[in-house]
């Protein structure tokens, strides 16, 4: 993000925030994100998935 965008969020370069992502019905907190501020960056997120592994139990 910019140091506008910063200032606007209160946050600084490095500092670690939970982003929490509202849709209907639907929610998800990523915790341990890091705050990038440099003039030529843009405010975004980027998510890398990895690996997931998903387990269903049906009861």
């Amino acid at each position: 993000m910019t140091p506008a965008d910063a200032k606007e969020f209160g946050v600084e370069n490095g500092q670690i925030v939970k982003l929490e992502v509202n849709c209907p019905g639907r929610s998800l907190i990523f915790g341990d994100v890091v705050v990038r501020v440099r003039d030529d960056f843009a405010l975004a997120c980027h998510v890398m998935l990895l690996a997931v592994l998903v387990q269903f139990t049906v009861n």
